[in-house]
Order: structure tokens, then C-alpha cells, then sequence
């Protein structure tokens, strides 16, 4: 079809030429300028839906309950943004609250001035379930700060003087929300079709007007009640549904793919011109791996739990499906097995598997890939090849990588000497605007090193938080400030217990920086290692003699059960360490068990915090994390 309108376009310039007697390069941009829009018009083949108030507003606060679309390449927005001439010309003013669909604990918070300058945080909420449950947003604008919220929490704040830019958001500004597919993998993750359709549900939206020292409401009580919308019905005053699309959005925003149903305002993402909210695409596995004899599968989109636990719905020669269990995000089971064979490609085969609509798996066969743990000591050049013992970097585009980066682009900087290293070649290049490291990993306690080296930003330009498993590690790191531009930092960080086999490193913004290419948190190497003495991996060729269970509830207020289950008479030890190592408390010293119990724990005069029960005989030692809230 395009070869075809190519020729078209082609007769059309021709005939162009000849009736104004254009010269070829002017009729030529006009040729191109056809050809692209046309080439553009032609490609989008992907519907979303936006609303957007008729009415801007200039600063207050703006709240959404909604809960986001899941799925890598795809984004739920609340937003609010300008659009409209200033004095002939448009002058970009933005604030964002973003949910990508490839993770659900992660929230992009960000605001965008003239000169389409970003400040984006892409911030780590433990516990989130942004896919799975609904969550209140909110973010309030004054002409001195702009803050973001998540269920009434404040979680990150731009605010003058240090972040200077925020004067310059002084224009009214609409309220919008859109579902949409953007082309930036290296921000959203791989696209893929196959997950289409996909919806996002707001359950209300409300302006709150700043009036500083008369409000009711929100910081400092400085906001009042404009208005709220429960989505009950389609308020066509208020609202308007989009019919437009912009550079960079794989979709066309479409009125159709905006619905009213239930008290809810549903955004959805659909294919060719099955508009509207419905489903009639079967679901389908998109991946799966193994490890041990447990196997992983991701499915499209979410799942009838009945259907997925049903064991004849799954068939893989010669091994025995023993247990199911289906993910909170309806979309990932884990299948525990027995007989599956660790130098063997399984294929697995599904079948009888509904999703929500009821659309069924009619015989899908799936080939399960095999994951290993990195080998250690792990020594990664972040941002580069392989140099001097490190391996090369990089992305972790899906669950079952071994290691590698999630968001940002590679950075390297050449002809410039590092100082306070011989590690030129790993200290020049970088993982810029990263937002998460992974490493497949045996459970186990661990040290892990950080490297920095800023080739960018001088002092007090950017800088940002770095949490490990969830915990906060590192607070407000300007790597210039503390040794200089073009000066390698080591930060190590020892006894990180790991108990699900992945490390998980995230990166919170504090200070941007300016431009795309270079921004944000950054890492340039990184190594891990075992902490001697604390090392928890287990014989793998040996069974496992005794199960730690799931402690519960967890997260716990003082009280805490913990079930254990030993299949012979066996030696244990039983505690509870913090995050450094520590032995908070003894609970089971050499006792000899067998058969099922539980031990409680009464936490009453330990503080709030993340804790690690320990449970150990002389050949096996397993972790678990708990977190004590008071």
C-alpha cells in the first residue's frame, strides 16, 4: 500500500511541478511533506482515548483515582498540560503523573517547561499494585512548588529556589487523562500487539483551587473544593474526548475509546476499529522460563483464577504439574513441577485458560526457557563493553534476563582522564536516566559495590536516592559535589539479603538535570559478591529438607506467625536479623524438628523497620523478608 501511494505521490509532485513551475527543491519538500504525513496517517493502526477539560486552570489540586493498564510499552496518564497560543506562539507547560504498564511499583512524576525541558522522577512506591487496585493521585501546583501524591502520602517535591524552572509554569493549564503507546522503548519497554486490548479505569477526578490562607484542604489547608466528578455519567460541559494524535505515540485517540459504565470512566487501547470496551482476542502466553522446577509463564492480559488453576489445562511430557499459583497481577502464574530436567528445552502446552471476557486458549504451545544465576563475583561495565575483567552492559526487557537495566540510554565520553581510578574505560561510560538494575541471583546476603563517575553535571545539577531490595540505601547522591566532575565514587552497600532470586536496584530522582540524553540517575559500573559468612545458597543437588513458609501477616503490627515445615528429624536455627546482619532475636537455637509448626514472634520492643527471619540447619539456610509497621 505504500508503494503504491509512493507512486501516487509521485504523478502528484510531477503534476504539481508543472502547474506552478515550482523549482525541484521547493516542490520536492512539498513532495516529502505528503509522503511522510501520508506514511504517518497510513502506520497508525492503534487507537487510545483521552478526555480533557473544555476549561485550564491555573494552579490547585488535582486528584485521580484511577487504577493503570498494564503491559510493556504503555502508559496511563493524569496530567494536567497548556495548549493553547501564548502571545502567537505555544509555551510548553506540563505536570505529570504517568503509570507505565511494564511495572506496577513504579510511578513517573514530572513536569515539563518552555524549551520542552523535562523533570522526571521515576519513583520506587513499595506495595503499590498500580494495575491491580485502584490508588488516590494527586499533585498540587502553587507558583512556588509542585508536589506529587499517591494515597494521601507525599512522595516528591520540585520547589524553588532549587528547582528554578517551577516559576515558569504560570500559564492555565487543562486537566487531562489518555491511555497510549509511545515509540521510546528505552522509557516504556518492547511494544508488543499481542497484549491489545487494554483499559484503564478512573473512578473520579477533582479540582481543588489554591487560596492560600482560606483553603480547607491539601498542604497547608491552602486548597478549596472547586469541584469532583464520580464518571457517572459523560458531563459534556466539563469534558471534551480527544481526536488527535502527536509525534512520538504509536495511537490515534479515538471518542469511541472513551466509556462511561459502572461509575467508572474507562480509557481503552484497541486494534483497527474494534472500538469501545470489549474483548474478543483470546489471550495468549507470551513468554515463559524455568528455574529449578519451577516455571514462569506471562500471559497478555488478565486471567479467570479458575480456569488457570485447573492442572489439566497444562501439559509438559514426562513432568507433573504439583502446584499453581497465580500472580496478583493476573496476568503471571508459577507452576511447580516435578521431573523437569535442567539441560532440557520444555515446551509447554495450554489449553481451556479464560481470560476476563471469556475467551479462551485453544492449544497454545510455548517453548519454556531456561534462566541460570550470574556467576560470581559479577563485575558489569553500566553503559559499555566488555573492559578490564567487566562484562557488557545490558537492558532488561524481560523477566527472564540474567542481568541488565531497565530505562536510559548508553552514554560514553572519550579523550577524558577519570580521576582517582585506572578504570578509565568503565568509568567513561554510563547507563543514563536509569530507573531499575536487576540481577538474577541465588538467594543469598551479598555486597554489592556502586560506580560513579559524573561526565556531565557539575555540582548541585543533579542528584538522587538509590534503594536496594526496597530499602533506602543511599539519600540525595550528587556524585560532582562529592568528588569532582570526571572523578570516579565507590559506594558499597554490604549485607543485602536477596531471598527471591532477583536483586533489585532502583533509582529515585532528586535533581534532573537538563536535556534527554543525559539526565537523571546514572550508573557507570557495579560489582557483587557474597558476604562472607552469610552466604545462603543452598546444595542444589540436594532436596530440600525443611520449608520456611510465608510469614503472616506481613507486612505485621508486633505479632508475627511464622510456619515451618521439616520433612525428617533435623537440627534448626531460628532468627531474626535486620538489614545489616544483625541478629535481632533467637527464636530456635539447635532444636531438633520434625513435621509441621509455627513459631511466633512478639515484636513489641523492636522498632519499625525491614527484618530477615533466618532459618538454618547444618546443610541449608533460607530467608525471608518482613517488614514490622507500627
Amino acid at each position: 500500500m505504500i508503494v503504491t501511494l509512493t507512486m501516487a505521490l509521485s504523478l502528484i509532485w510531477i503534476k504539481i511541478k508543472k502547474l506552478t513551475n515550482m523549482s525541484s527543491d521547493k516542490s520536492l519538500k512539498y513532495f516529502f511533506v505528503i509522503y511522510f504525513l501520508t506514511n504517518f496517517i497510513v502506520s497508525q493502526k492503534y487507537f487510545g482515548g483521552e478526555l480533557r477539560t473544555k476549561e485550564s486552570y491555573l494552579y490547585g489540586r488535582f486528584e485521580a483515582r484511577l487504577k493503570s493498564a498494564q503491559g510493556d510499552g504503555l502508559v496511563s496518564s493524569f496530567f494536567t498540560y497548556q495548549d493553547e497560543l501564548i502571545n502567537g506562539a505555544h509555551i510548553w507547560n506540563e505536570i505529570d503523573i504517568e503509570v507505565l504498564g511494564r511495572w506496577d511499583n513504579i510511578v513517573n512524576m514530572n513536569t515539563i517547561t518552555p524549551g520542552q525541558s523535562s523533570h522526571l522522577r521515576e519513583s520506587f512506591i513499595n506495595n503499590l499494585n498500580a494495575h491491580s487496585e485502584f490508588h488516590d493521585y494527586a499533585f498540587e501546583w502553587t507558583p512556588n512548588y509542585v508536589a506529587w501524591f499517591i494515597d494521601g502520602k507525599e512522595f516528591y517535591r520540585q520547589d524553588l529556589p532549587i528547582h528554578n524552572y517551577i516559576s515558569t509554569l504560570r500559564y492555565p493549564q487543562k486537566i487531562m487523562m489518555n491511555l497510549w503507546v509511545p515509540v521510546y522503548e528505552d522509557w516504556v519497554g518492547k511494544w508488543n500487539e499481542e497484549i491489545i486490548p487494554r483499559f484503564a479505569y478512573y473512578d473520579n477526578v477533582a479540582y481543588y483551587e489554591y487560596t492560600p490562607g482560606t483553603g480547607s484542604y491539601g498542604s497547608g489547608n491552602n486548597f478549596t473544593l472547586k469541584w469532583k466528578d464520580d464518571f457517572d455519567s459523560f458531563n459534556s460541559d466539563r469534558w471534551e474526548k480527544a481526536t488527535h494524535t502527536f509525534s512520538g505515540n504509536r495511537v490515534k485517540f479515538q471518542p469511541e475509546n472513551v466509556i462511561f459504565k459502572d461509575g467508572k470512566m474507562i480509557l481503552c487501547l484497541t486494534y483497527g476499529n474494534a472500538f469501545g470496551y470489549q474483548d474478543k482476542i483470546e489471550p495468549k502466553a507470551l513468554y515463559g522460563y524455568k528455574r529449578d522446577n519451577k516455571v514462569t509463564i506471562r500471559f497478555s492480559e488478565e486471567l479467570d483464577s479458575t480456569s488457570i488453576m485447573n492442572k489439566q489445562n497444562y501439559r509438559i511430557n514426562n513432568v507433573q504439574i504439583a502446584e499453581i499459583d497465580l500472580n496478583y497481577d493476573l496476568r503471571t502464574i508459577d507452576l511447580s513441577t516435578v521431573g523437569m530436567a535442567d539441560n532440557k528445552t520444555h515446551r509447554i502446552s495450554l489449553s481451556g485458560i479464560n481470560d476476563l471476557f471469556g475467551n479462551t486458549i485453544n492449544g497454545q504451545i510455548l517453548i519454556i526457557s531456561n534462566t541460570k544465576s550470574v556467576n560470581l563475583p559479577l563485575k558489569v561495565n553500566v553503559g559499555g563493553e566488555s573492559s578490564d575483567g567487566f562484562l557488557a552492559d545490558k537492558f532488561w526487557w524481560y523477566e527472564y534476563e540474567d542481568y541488565g537495566h531497565l530505562n536510559g540510554n548508553h552514554q560514553r565520553v572519550d579523550n577524558v582522564n577519570i580521576k582517582n581510578t585506572s578504570l578509565d574505560r568503565i568509568y567513561s561510560s554510563s547507563a543514563e536516566r536509569i530507573a531499575v538494575y536487576k540481577v538474577r541471583i541465588d538467594p543469598g546476603v551479598y555486597d554489592i559495590t556502586l560506580m560513579f563517575s559524573d561526565n556531565h553535571y557539575s555540582p548541585n545539577q543533579r542528584s538522587f536516592d538509590i534503594l536496594v531490595e526496597g530499602d533506602l540505601k543511599i539519600t540525595n547522591l550528587d556524585v560532582s559535589q562529592e568528588v569532582g566532575k570526571h572523578s570516579a565514587l565507590e559506594k558499597k552497600i554490604k549485607y543485602v539479603p536477596v531471598t527471591d532470586g532477583v536483586l533489585d536496584i532502583h533509582f529515585d530522582l532528586n535533581l534532573y538535570g537538563q536535556g534527554y540524553a543525559a539526565a537523571g540517575p546514572f550508573l557507570n559500573g557495579l560489582m557483587i559478591n557474597k558476604t562472607s559468612g552469610l552466604d545462603t545458597k543452598s546444595d542444589r543437588n540436594k532436596p530440600s529438607i525443611f520449608k520456611l513458609g510465608k510469614a503472616f501477616p506481613n507486612p505485621f503490627n508486633n505479632n508475627l506467625t511464622i510456619p515451618i515445615a521439616a520433612e525428617t528429624g533435623q537440627s534448626l536455627t531460628i532468627d531474626i536479623i535486620d538489614i545489616l546482619g544483625k541478629q535481632v532475636e533467637l527464636l530456635v537455637a539447635n532444636r531438633t524438628i520434625k513435621g509441621k509448626f509455627s513459631l511466633q514472634w512478639n515484636a513489641t520492643n523492636t522498632p519499625t523497620g525491614t527484618y530477615f527471619i533466618r532459618a538454618a540447619s547444618d546443610q541449608h539456610i533460607q530467608i525471608q523478608k518482613i517488614s514490622l509497621v507500627k
